[in-house]
């Protein structure tokens, strides 16, 4: 389960999801950019729930940032 603390961390981020979406080549008048968007948020807050205790803040976002936008 993903804590309510984990999901406003990755709101109030928010930017690195767009970020993903963008360097993905997904624009926002993509008509399902809501909804990868809305799954974005979650990865990145199961990411930051998973790996909270074992990494960075810093290297969490490379790593959320890599997996959402296709990156290896």
């Amino acid at each position: 389960m993903i804590s309510q603390n984990s999901f406003r961390n990755a709101w109030e981020n928010r930017k690195l999801v767009g970020g993903a979406l963008k360097a993905a080549h997904v624009r926002p008048d993509y008509h399902l950019y809501e909804d990868l968007f809305q799954e974005g948020l979650i990865v990145y807050a199961e990411m930051l729930e998973e790996l909270a205790t074992n990494k960075a803040r810093t290297e969490i976002d490379k790593l959320s940032f890599r997996r959402f936008s296709g990156g290896h």
